[in-house]
């Protein structure tokens, strides 16, 4: 009897999984992180701002590449399973938004307070404009301790 597993066709067969499994993988991460809660919480920071939503119209649709980082502590995630609103976290996020007249990208850094994500401050850049979006429950805290 001949083995019929031969190093190229392993090769091969590795090649494929990572071709295929991977990317897929990588897909199907940026779509669950583009319905997350701190995701929908930032993108409401743009819709609330009359200024941005004429520059990019609406309806605003959430691109599928985000960058960024999501720290939550160990009380999120166990009030998460349990479905309780406590904990907390923040963000760092880099989302693609696309209106009916124009494409940006938001920078968000948002904080988990009481197990609700606020959207504390972001830089929409829209082509060569920018524009910084702030959160009113941020102006009178640590946003304009710093910024102010």
């Amino acid at each position: 009897m001949e083995n019929t597993n031969s190093p190229l066709g392993i090769i091969l067969l590795l090649a494929a999984i990572w071709v295929v499994i991977v990317p897929l993988g990588l897909w199907l991460l940026m779509g669950f992180l583009r319905r997350t809660v701190s995701v929908k919480a930032a993108v409401a920071l743009v819709e609330s701002n009359p200024e941005a939503m004429a520059l990019l119209g609406a309806p605003l649709t959430v691109g599928r590449f985000i960058w960024g980082r999501i720290n939550v502590s160990l009380i999120s995630v166990l009030s998460l399973i349990a479905r309780h609103r406590a904990g907390s976290g923040s963000a760092s996020l880099s989302i693609p938004l696309q209106g009916s007249r124009g494409q940006a990208r938001l920078k968000a850094r948002l904080e988990k307070v009481d197990g609700e994500w606020r959207p504390y401050y972001g830089r929409l850049m829209i082509g060569s404009k920018e524009m910084m979006l702030v959160d009113e429950r941020a102006q009178g805290g640590w946003f304009k301790r710093i910024f102010g």
